[in-house]
């Protein structure tokens, strides 16, 4: 099987570290591709002026960086959090700025999927999907909603019910172990032809007095395997991104930049 060339970036994630740093960080491990995250309750990007969104675009060309994608938060309950006349005035602002961006994905977590199809929380997200999916296409970018809130089977479920180009699945394989107990390569076989990009992203499982939990760690320390995930996603014939997320971005154990040596020599 022939190797697939592997695109990687870094999640420039806003919570953790301001715009400036994060760019300097890419720069430092010759990373030139970032995910920004670009909406969350600490931040909007969306609605800097038109002249704030053209410096940003300056500032990441000046700089080396390109910013491919996009990740946003509509709130604690997904799309859930509000109204769809509201989620939707956000998600085309956001699309604003991933057009001057030059941003063609935008990922969001939207909230776990019911796996009764036929319950209004079922028929309330489709519909928020399907007009998102439609607005996406038909401005050339690709919505990504993010693995780990419902199994595998019912994600691929709902994505085929509105079969929409506009629509694809942000694989994160940590989320899949530590959010709905999955193996993740037996969920990749079933999202497979519907993922557009990756986080590359690691936990481990913590036995505590009280309870059991997963913690988040760097790529190579958890319970991802990630040589038989790039196997996997080679046989697909995955082109996408691999985006490098961590929250902890400076650690000597748990950062960013062990994610990403990880990966430099396991490829």
């Amino acid at each position: 099987m022939t190797k697939i060339k592997k695109e990687f970036g870094l999640l420039l994630n806003t919570k953790h570290i301001d715009i400036k740093n994060g760019v300097a960080l890419a720069k430092n491990l010759n990373i030139d591709t970032i995910q920004l995250y670009a909406i969350h309750e600490q931040q909007n990007l969306a609605t800097l002026s038109k002249n704030k969104q053209a410096q940003l675009k300056k500032f990441f060309s000046n700089s080396g960086i390109k910013v491919p994608s996009l990740a946003i938060n509509f709130g604690s309950k997904g799309l859930l959090s509000a109204s769809k006349d509201i989620l939707i005035t956000q998600f085309e602002q956001i699309l604003e700025l991933g057009l001057t961006l030059d941003s063609t994905i935008i990922s969001a977590h939207i909230g776990e999927i019911p796996s009764k199809e036929d319950s209004e929380v079922y028929e309330k997200m489709l519909s928020i999907c399907d007009e998102i999916g439609s607005i996406s296409y038909s401005s050339q970018r690709i919505f990504a909603i993010e693995t780990g809130s419902e199994k595998a089977n019912v994600l691929d479920t709902f994505l085929r019910k509105i079969n929409s180009k506009g629509l694809g699945v942000n694989f994160d394989p940590s989320n899949i172990i530590s959010g709905t107990n999955e193996n993740p390569l037996q969920s990749l076989t079933v999202l497979k032809e519907h993922v557009v990009q990756t986080h590359i992203k690691d936990c481990k499982k913590i036995h505590s007095e009280q309870s059991v939990f997963y913690k988040e760690v760097a790529a190579g320390k958890g319970e991802v395997d990630f040589k038989s995930l790039f196997s996997s996603l080679d046989q697909s014939n995955y082109k996408g991104l691999h985006i490098i997320e961590n929250s902890n971005y400076f650690d000597s154990e748990n950062g960013i930049k062990q994610s990403f040596d990880f990966i430099k020599n396991l490829l």
